[in-house]
């Protein structure tokens, strides 16, 4: 670290003091479900896809890998890297549940590999500004907000990776490497599929457009190289048919067709016309615009919100006064997940402090001796998606710099 770095030094040292305390103590069966998967690569199982369906039967936790290939190898290697800390015990911990005992072990060496990114995403978002005091506002932002503390600790999901690289991706084009960012986005959407939606950025590049379509047109070989070798039914039925893919044509226009033309798309094919031929070169701006209105506008998973978080916070150093709206953002965005009929949303974390957390009274269940908690989650997503949409409006409309 530079000497000019060293003043950060203190700031990185408390917040892995912090992540420290909160990794053995909060369990979600996510991490569980997500290790044990990767355990069959260790087995030398190559396409998990596959595997699963013909020894659905035989397996000691019949189901189905719902992520993108680069998911279960990475998964693979963090299983490995572990269980040679853990031992036997803890593969008896994944698939049986003994060893309880040792959960805060477990918990702690198992987020390790989400705390190395953690830390990663924190220092290159520095990178996008100048400013000493621009690097220390979006390092802060990062490591001392609370809601990604609490998606990748306490629902510890995989998605940390596919976001370090969409910001990978982004500062390799603010260095206009197209080329590059656009394969790192092919890369990460083989974790997940959403980075998908992000080549476009690659027109926003200062290269010509010859280059920035031979660009698109590699990283899309990249993304079909990496699934290829995986392609088929099990395959399509897992990855393809879950999540995301069909809740982007849940809402939309319909015009006779098998799919509807999606709210979605309509907001982000017009938000891209509009930063292309007005020449803006903010690629962050068509980042944000595209992560936060697309978890916005879909039933969406806690986790997703991680997607969006770090280009707001390259927008919030750059311009503060929008930070208000980003606290409401953030805030109802959380309420609606933690709304839902599901204890491990909330008070289930706890458990490994205590069994009574499996027990008690979670958010869905007080609410609902006063009113629908489906009525107030409703409020929640619209008010998340109108907030949402006015920030990106406003920003994208009126704010150049």
């Amino acid at each position: 670290m530079s000497a000019k770095h060293r003043q950060f030094f203190p700031l990185i040292v408390a917040a892995i003091l912090i992540r420290f305390i909160i990794m053995p103590f909060f369990f979600h069966p996510d991490i569980r479900d997500h290790y044990y998967d990767g355990s069959f690569l260790k087995s030398g199982i190559f396409n998990i896809y596959d595997y699963l369906v013909e020894h659905k039967n035989e397996l000691s936790i019949a189901q189905e890998f719902s992520y993108f290939p680069l998911a279960y190898f990475s998964l693979g290697i963090f299983y490995f890297a572990v269980s040679l800390v853990l031992g036997s015990n803890f593969y008896l911990w994944l698939t049986t549940g003994q060893h309880e005992g040792e959960i805060f072990k477990y918990l702690f060496f198992m987020k390790l590999p989400y705390l190395f990114l953690d830390l990663l995403i924190g220092l290159l978002l520095m990178y996008f500004f100048d400013k000493e005091v621009e690097k220390r506002r979006a390092l802060v932002f990062w490591l001392f907000n609370p809601f990604s503390l609490i998606i990748i600790y306490f629902y510890s999901n995989i998605d940390i990776i596919p976001v370090f690289l969409t910001v990978v991706s982004l500062l390799l084009i603010k260095k206009n490497k197209g080329l590059l960012a656009g394969m790192v986005l092919a890369v990460a959407a083989s974790f997940k599929a959403y980075p998908i939606l992000l080549l476009p950025s690659l027109f926003l590049t200062q290269e010509k457009f010859y280059k920035q379509a031979l660009n698109l047109l590699v990283s899309i070989m990249v993304f079909v190289l990496i699934i290829a070798p995986f392609w088929g039914k099990a395959f399509i039925a897992s990855a393809f048919s879950s999540g995301l893919t069909n809740r982007i044509f849940e809402n939309g226009i319909d015009i006779g067709l098998p799919r509807k033309i999606p709210y979605f798309l309509i907001i982000y094919l017009s938000g891209f016309a509009y930063v292309y031929f007005r020449k803006r070169k903010e690629s962050w701006i068509f980042f944000v615009l595209t992560t936060l209105m697309l978890v916005s506008m879909v039933e969406y998973h806690i986790q997703w919100l991680l997607w969006f978080i770090p280009f707001l916070i390259v927008l919030l150093v750059k311009y503060e006064k929008y930070l208000i709206y980003a606290l409401i953002i953030l805030i109802l965005a959380f309420g609606y997940p933690l709304l839902l009929n599901d204890r491990f949303m909330s008070v289930a974390l706890l458990s490994p402090i205590s069994k009574v957390f499996l027990q008690v009274s979670y958010p869905y269940l007080f609410l609902q001796q006063f009113v629908k908690p489906e009525l107030v989650r409703l409020i929640l997503r619209i008010l998340f998606f109108v907030t949402s949409f006015f920030l990106v409006f406003r920003v994208t409309l009126n704010e150049k710099k």
